[in-house]
């Protein structure tokens, strides 16, 4: 296996929930960077309700509940949501035992996703603004985390 990869940046954005094996993603990247080399990821995080809705239906019935609401969408990829969690302990810790530092590791709440629901879209702001406040890692909606490979 190689030792150092070419690169100083790899980026992905709306690509790891995509990735069965979340684990082996981060170490196959390390096989892309140079030491001290830098990752950026962004990613929607598993404990949002739509992203768990969308793990646990089928990908025929999530892919028409999508297709019915976003009628302009015409492709959906599976998602598996492996290490797609907002900024929890156990998440930096198993980045850490990969090989990087976690230098910086931000959740997001709130989505647009109830925008066409008036009443639940009101209640998930109400939700999503306590949460900004009074922030619990494992509720995030998103996430952005900037990773440095160990030299």
């Amino acid at each position: 296996m190689r030792e150092r990869g070419p690169f100083d940046l790899v980026v992905s954005r709306w690509t790891a929930e995509h990735v069965r094996d979340g684990k082996r993603f981060h170490e196959n990247l390390r096989i892309m960077l140079v030491p001290g080399g830098t990752a950026l990821h962004l990613f929607p995080t598993l404990y949002a309700l739509p992203f768990v809705v969308n793990r646990v239906l089928s990908e025929d019935l999530s892919s028409a509940l999508l297709f019915r609401s976003y009628r302009e969408r015409r492709v959906k990829f599976p998602a598996h949501y492996s290490w797609c969690r907002g900024p929890t302990r156990g998440q930096i810790a198993g980045l850490e035992d990969c090989g990087y530092s976690v230098d910086h590791y931000y959740g997001f709440f709130g989505h647009g996703f109830y925008a066409r629901l008036r009443p639940v879209h009101l209640l998930h702001r109400l939700v999503s603004r306590m949460l900004v406040r009074h922030p619990v890692p494992l509720m995030t909606s998103f996430a952005v985390v900037t990773l440095t490979l160990e030299t």
